[in-house]
């Protein structure tokens, strides 16, 4: 695995996304639907197997209904 993954950012981004979902109610099944991938893909992310690209975790904060800007903010000091 890269090391980049468990970087305290990396690590605080996919925290804030998992809670976004849970927070809505939404399941990985439901959000994989949204952004028109596989619920394995949801869960490879938010179990830290796989980084995001940027494109990537704009799709899903548009789905989550979410600001991208604010969760960078937020990361952007851990």
């Amino acid at each position: 695995m890269s090391k980049a993954l468990y970087t305290s950012k990396n690590l605080a981004l996919v925290s804030l996304l998992k809670k976004a979902r849970e927070d809505k109610g939404m399941t990985q099944i439901e959000l994989s639907s949204r952004i028109v991938r596989s619920q394995s893909y949801v869960t490879k992310y938010e179990n830290n197997e796989r980084s995001l690209k940027v494109t990537e975790f704009i799709e899903i904060c548009e789905a989550l209904d979410i600001d991208p800007v604010e969760l960078i903010k937020i990361i952007k000091n851990v």
